[in-house]
């Protein structure tokens, strides 16, 4: 079973949903979010969400029910981000946003194709330490290539930087080149009547939820069942599973 709890901005609950553990996080989100706009008397709802939840008949589902969304979106995988996205040419926004850890740089711009709109974001942090966890794979990798190549292909993180050069293995500098485009960045697909910004911080509130689960899963470690926590405050209410959270902001 799917534990979903709802929870007010202070994290004290307010009631529990149980449903079957075998269903699709989107259809236990969407029918939870019914029954609480129906409750709770929520009018509109944004739906956030993690990019393992974005795929054709989500976003159908979501349209088709009238509901807002911010989705994450597979910045590698996507020939639409890869190809098209990502290669904009518009320039960045600068933005600094107040933490309680200090300040926090971002760049954001927003990119329409079509009906589709997305929204590209850049964390000079977090492209800092994409860039030096590379570099550090990247030394582990020379330093392994020195003593033979064979062992390194079994090796998931050292195989995605190599290529083949004749019967040996050697880095690939244009994978190397390629990975380093998304240093820092992350995309989202929306349909919500939000600026750029507001998007971009709607979907780091997963960082909330996600510390929310990460607490719930201390109530029972040896529980061998799956957890959705929903958290509601100040108007918002928001689930997700053990891996991919999300929330619904009303």
């Amino acid at each position: 079973m799917i534990l979903a709890l709802v929870a007010e901005a202070e994290g004290r609950p307010i009631c529990t949903e149980m449903v079957p553990g075998n269903t699709a996080d989107v259809t236990v989100l969407l029918s939870v979010v019914d029954r609480l706009r129906t409750r709770f008397g929520v009018t509109r709802a944004c739906i956030v969400a993690y990019r393992g939840m974005i795929s054709a008949d989500t976003i159908a589902a979501l349209e088709k029910l009238g509901m807002e969304y911010i989705l994450g979106a597979r910045e590698r995988s996507s020939s639409v981000i890869h190809n098209v996205v990502l290669n904009d040419a518009a320039p960045m926004v600068p933005l600094v946003l107040e933490r309680q850890r200090g300040e926090t740089q971002l760049w954001v711009k927003e990119v329409k194709l079509g009906k589709d709109r997305y929204i590209v974001s850049r964390n000079d942090v977090e492209a800092e330490k994409d860039r030096a966890d590379r570099q550090a794979i990247i030394a582990g990798l020379e330093a392994q290539l020195n003593k033979g190549d064979k062992a390194l292909v079994g090796n998931s993180a050292y195989r995605r930087y190599l290529k083949a050069s004749g019967k040996n293995f050697k880095i690939d500098v244009g994978k190397l080149a390629e990975e380093a485009r998304y240093d820092g960045i992350t995309v989202v697909r929306t349909n919500a009547k939000v600026t750029p910004l507001q998007a971009v911080l709607r979907y780091r509130d997963l960082l909330e939820v996600e510390s929310l689960l990460r607490a719930s899963q201390t109530l029972d470690s040896d529980s061998a069942n799956s957890r959705t926590v929903v958290s509601l405050k100040s108007g918002q209410f928001g689930g997700g599973g053990p891996r991919e959270p999300c929330c619904v902001h009303g």
